[in-house]
Order: C-alpha cells, then sequence, then structure tokens
C-alpha cells in the first residue's frame, strides 16, 4: 500500500472535501453510527478530554504545525539563519500592498499587489507571470474574499480614482474563477478618504461585508470615522453604510475580531485623533447583538502616535489580544479577563517605523508571531513568540536592504507546507517572497480522549495521507475503561487496518498519537483525516446481525483517501469483494478468499483513484449486494 495522492490538493476542492465529510458524520452520528473521525486541529491543544466529538481540537503536540495549513497536521519548522529570497516583480511602482491567495483555482498560492501609481495586479505562481486587475486604480490596500458568493477569489481595494478625483472603495469581480477576467464594482465613495479597510462577516449572515475607518478632512461632514458597509444580498452589489462612531481621526488600521468572546465579530481599531500633537487611542467597538446595528465603545488606551493595530490570540489563552505599533515601539495589549475590559501592555521591540503588521504561527510551534514591515528601517523582520506566553521574543532579521517595506503577508508559497513571507517595497518597486523556515524531521500529535459511550468491539483505523518520498506517516493506539489511566501505546502502525487484538474489546475510551517523520527537509507528511470504527456491543442492528448476510455503507463515505468496508456473512463462505467504476471497470480486488462466518472488515485504500462514483460488490455463495460509494480528492 502506498500514499499516492498530490502533495498538497486545491484549497477549494479541500475544502468542499472537508465539509461534505464533516456534514456525513453530524448525520451519521445521529443515528448512532460506529465510526468517529478527526478531519481539523486548527483549534489547537489543551484539551485533553473524554470527548464525545473530536471537533477541532487535541491534547498535545511537539514539533507540529497545525496552524500553517487550516484542516491538516505538518511538521513544525525552524527559522533559517539566512532567509532565500525571491523576486516575483522589480517594477511595480510605488508598491503599497501585498497579500496571497489561489487566485486562478489551481490549488497553488498566488501573490497579489496594490501599487499608488501601477494599480492592482496579481502574479502566477509558477514562472510569476503578471495578470493586471486594474491599472488605472490607485490602491493603499489590498484584500482578498469571495464577495459575491461564487467560491472564487475576488480583489477588493481602497484607494484614489484619478478619472473621478474620488477615494473609493472598490472590489472586481474573478468573473470566471481564472482570474483572467475582472469586473469593477463599487462598495464606498467618499472625497474624504480611507486610511483603512477589513473584510468580514459583521452581521454573521454569511456573506462578506467591509470595514473602513476614514481621514481626517474638511468640512466635518466628510469625516465617517469608524463605518461599516453591509453586503446586503451577498452579491456584492449592494452596500448599505452603517456607522459604528463617527469618531474624528485618522483610521490607523481597523479590524473585526471577537474581542468579547461572545461568537459576534466586533471592531478593533487604533486612531490618531488629533495630528498635532500626535495623539491617538487604541479602543474597540462591542457587537450587542451581533447585528452590527448597535454599538458600545471600549477605549482601551491613550497612545502617542498609533499607527498600526492587529487583533491576535498571542498569548494562547483563547481571547484575542491587540498588537500595537504607535511611536517608540512594538506592544502588546493583553486581554485580561477575555472580556475586552481589562487591559496589560507588554512590549515586544523598540522603534521600528511599522507600515504593516502580520501575525501568525510562522515555527508550526502552536503559538502566534509577529511579523513587520519597517518603511525607514527598510526591512522585514518576525518576531518568535519563544514559549507563545508572549513574553520573550526574538527577532529574525529577513532583509534589511528591502526600501521602502510597505507591506509584509505570510502564505505558503512554495506548497511544502511551511509559511513563507511576502512583502513589498515602495522605493524599491518590488513584490518578493522569501523561505524563512525549514521543518524539523520529526514530531507527534497526541489526540484528546474520546468517549465512546458504549462498550465496543473493535474494527479498524484509517487515515488519508500524503507522505512524499522520504517521509512518513504513522499512529499507535490505545484504549481503556478508565480514562484516567490510559495504559501503554500500541506498537506502530505503519498503515490503516485492524485494531482487533491490538484493543481489548469493551474498552470505551480510545486515544491515538499520530507520528510524523521525513528525512526530506524540503517535505513534509501531510495528515488530512483519521477514522476509527466499532460496533457497539449489546445494540440490536438487522445490519450487524449474524444471522443474515449485508454488506456496509463504508466508513467514511463519501471516502477522502481511504475507507473501511464492513460486512457480515452468517455461515462459512468463499468471499469476493471487488470495486468497479461507474463504467463497469474492476479497479480493485479487497477480498477473494475463504472466510468464516461472522463480521469482517476490510480497507479500501482509494489514494491511486480518481473522484467519482465507484460500486463495491459483496459475492459469498449464492448472495451477491452492490453498493455505491463516493471519492472525493
Amino acid at each position: 500500500m502506498t500514499a499516492s495522492t498530490s502533495f498538497l490538493q486545491g484549497s477549494i476542492n479541500r475544502n468542499m472535501t472537508k465539509i461534505i465529510v464533516m456534514w456525513f458524520f453530524l448525520v451519521a452520528g445521529l443515528l448512532r453510527a460506529d465510526f468517529a473521525t478527526q478531519t481539523d486541529w486548527s483549534g489547537g491543544p489543551s484539551v485533553a478530554g473524554p470527548v464525545t466529538h473530536w471537533g477541532e481540537t487535541f491534547e498535545s503536540s511537539v514539533d507540529i504545525s497545525w496552524l500553517s495549513i487550516p484542516g491538516q497536521v505538518s511538521l513544525s519548522s525552524i527559522a533559517l539563519a539566512t532567509p532565500i529570497e525571491h523576486l516575483v516583480e522589480g517594477s511595480f511602482e510605488d508598491a503599497r500592498a501585498v497579500c496571497a491567495a489561489d487566485v486562478d483555482g489551481d490549488g497553488d498560492i498566488d501573490i497579489l499587489g496594490a501599487a499608488y501609481i501601477d494599480g492592482v495586479a496579481w502574479w502566477e505562481n509558477g514562472a510569476w507571470t503578471e495578470h493586471t486587475v486594474d491599472n488605472s486604480f490607485w490602491a493603499n490596500f489590498i484584500y482578498t474574499a469571495d464577495l459575491d458568493g461564487d467560491d472564487d477569489v475576488d480583489v477588493l481595494c481602497a484607494g484614489y480614482n484619478p478619472e473621478t478625483d474620488e477615494e473609493n472603495i472598490v472590489w472586481w469581480e474573478n468573473e470566471d474563477g481564472s482570474g483572467t477576467s475582472w469586473s469593477e464594482h463599487t462598495v464606498a465613495v467618499d472625497s474624504a478618504g480611507y486610511m483603512s479597510v477589513h473584510v468580514a462577516d459583521v452581521d454573521g449572515d454569511g456573506d462578506v461585508d467591509v470595514l473602513s475607518a476614514g481621514f481626517v478632512s474638511w468640512p466635518r461632514s466628510l469625516r465617517d470615522g469608524v463605518v461599516w458597509w453591509e453586503n446586503e444580498d451577498g452579491s456584492g452589489t449592494n452596500w448599505i453604510k452603517h456607522i459604528v462612531d463617527d469618531v474624528i481621526g485618522f483610521g490607523g488600521s481597523v479590524y473585526a475580531a471577537d474581542i468579547d468572546g461572545d461568537a459576534d465579530l466586533d471592531v478593533v481599531a487604533v486612531l490618531l485623533t488629533c495630528i498635532f500633537p500626535f495623539e491617538g487611542e487604541l479602543s474597540w467597538w462591542e457587537n450587542e447583538d451581533g447585528s452590527g446595528t448597535s454599538w458600545t465603545k471600549h477605549y482601551v488606551t491613550y497612545l502617542w502616535s498609533p499607527m498600526r493595530c492587529y487583533p491576535a490570540d498571542v498569548d494562547g489563552d483563547a481571547d484575542i489580544d491587540v498588537l500595537v505599533y504607535r511611536e517608540g515601539g512594538l506592544d502588546w495589549w493583553e486581554n485580561e479577563d477575555g472580556l475586552g475590559t481589562s487591559w496589560g501592555s507588554h512590549s515586544i521591540s523598540g522603534p521600528l517605523s511599522v507600515r504593516s503588521l502580520y501575525a501568525t504561527d510562522m515555527d508550526g510551534d502552536q503559538d502566534v508571531d509577529v511579523l513587520c514591515a519597517s518603511y525607514y528601517g527598510n526591512s522585514i523582520v518576525w518576531f518568535e513568540n519563544i514559549d507563545g506566553s508572549g513574553i520573550s521574543w526574538v527577532e529574525h532579521q529577513v532583509t534589511s536592504t528591502f526600501y521602502g517595506a510597505s507591506s509584509v503577508y505570510a502564505a505558503d508559497i512554495d506548497d511544502d507546507t511551511d509559511l513563507d513571507i511576502v512583502g513589498t517595497a515602495d522605493a524599491d518597486a518590488e513584490v518578493t517572497w522569501w523561505e524563512v523556515t525549514e521543518f524539523k524531521p520529526a514530531g507527534e500529535l497526541v489526540s484528546s480522549i474520546f468517549d465512546l459511550e458504549c462498550d465496543p468491539e473493535w474494527h479498524m483505523i484509517t487515515w488519508a495521507w500524503d507522505a512524499p518520498e522520504g517521509t512518513s506517516i504513522k499512529f499507535q493506539v490505545r484504549a481503556s475503561d478508565d480514562y484516567t489511566n490510559m495504559g501503554e501505546w500500541s506498537q506502530e502502525m505503519n498503515y490503516p487496518g485492524s485494531l482487533q487484538g491490538i484493543l481489548t474489546d469493551r474498552d470505551s475510551y480510545f486515544q491515538y498519537k499520530n507520528i510524523l517523520t521525513s528525512s526530506n527537509p524540503a517535505c513534509s507528511p501531510i495528515l488530512e483525516h483519521v477514522t476509527i470504527s466499532w460496533t457497539p456491543l449489546g445494540i440490536a442492528s438487522n445490519e450487524s446481525s449474524v444471522n443474515t448476510f449485508v454488506l456496509e455503507p463504508t466508513a467514511p463515505n463519501p471516502i477522502v483517501g481511504s475507507a473501511t468496508i464492513s460486512f457480515v456473512i452468517p455461515e462459512n463462505s468463499h468471499v469476493r469483494l471487488k470495486v468497479f467504476d461507474v463504467s463497469g471497470r474492476l479497479v480493485d480486488t479487497l477480498v477473494d478468499e475463504n472466510l468464516q462466518a461472522g463480521r469482517h472488515s476490510v480497507v479500501f485504500d482509494a489514494h491511486d483513484l480518481t473522484s467519482g462514483i465507484y460500486y463495491y460488490r459483496l459475492e459469498a455463495g449464492t448472495f451477491v449486494q452492490t453498493r455505491r460509494c463516493v471519492l472525493l480528492k
């Protein structure tokens, strides 16, 4: 058995697969299905259990990255002594902002840029072919989002339209999802200007809205303050203006984040409220009912010349803190009670002249690091959060010759499962990316203890994975009737297989350990999902009766990588279990042998097959039954 799926599947297909799989397991769970799965680990560690649903969390990990590729597990990374620089574009005049996304839907990450002279463009990953979105719009900010709900990547910018002499918020529709044809749509027009924008579902209705913070101008009537624009019907063609606060000031940064932990999006911003002297504030506005119609302002602190902010869980305590750059240094403000009512300040660095901030887990050690573009320092730096508490930081210099560094972003540009850094430089007119980390050779992740809530007869463990040459994925398992004493781990399992003889039936608490290794410094194995199956003992079921021939549905179905097929034969029989494609072509023979009466399970490894509908047929004596399954890649 080999793992021969593509190293990284397209993000759209991967996300759709997860939605279908999670929906299937939810429905199956309600029907007392005899399997459980985990498809995502991005919620992080520290949930020992017992749990009755794995969700997106786990107990612990060592040298494992669960944030760099949402919904997957890979090896962690360490900082390179000398980052490797790759020039994307050297003549993007007055480059102001950068981001990254799969613009053309081909499964790799492209780079997008906004410039105040050369407009808006994107570069296709590979030869970095430039594609123009709009070369007549002078852009300050750039974001990607699905603004019209058609499942492809659109582009939103704020800037100046020289043809109308107006400051606009504009988005361009990716008409066919390929990034080759774009239609312009206006969100907002205001001669006062927009100093900061952000995209988020402010009213929780499932579509993407737009936040903005305005520019100080005269007369007063032209000052918008903090505003959000409602995507009225989800199509991006009708926008309704809602005032969060008509505060007077420069909008240094505005973001949507759940500051008070009530599961809706609030607004956080730094504002320069007085030009001379350069006084400002950090504040957040509570979205009182989650609809974005009623807001309460919470003042956090006075700041001298605040320039940028960025919300993130800096100390790993599951609430949202706020990173702030103000004249004199880079700090973060701790949300001490998780409600946004008590804040404490912590320093990260001294003066940097930060033009752009970005926070993410750069080294895959499950905490939040900080990226900065230092305009007058001509540098890109990232600060490593040493122990995840936000108290100790190590500065890593990515470059010190990036003149007029104006923007910074992180994404997996080279498809090696770790995060790279992307930046723009105003004076250099450059768009560049850097490889800044390298993989650690081994790591492991331990799941939360799963409570089956029944006495099980154990069947199979299966998982979907990518393991390029020189890498491996292995599992260890254990089960117990006492979750406070789970006992010893099993021997390592190299491939999906039976749990019989490994676990003791009726032990109702289960836990797995995922072990990843790599001897290839350019590659990491990828875990996509893991599934266990069992039969609840003492629960009557026509399908599991040993008095009847039964061919059961695959677990899971839809299949992602591999699945378990179980069947019951009430008498000793010669059994054939075969898989066919929709044309009737035989693609695999899973069983062709004499078997004893009882329930049997076998792993169907579908890694080498393409997505689609398949049929599997059981022949046992005179009994014949065929079922259908769906394979998703």
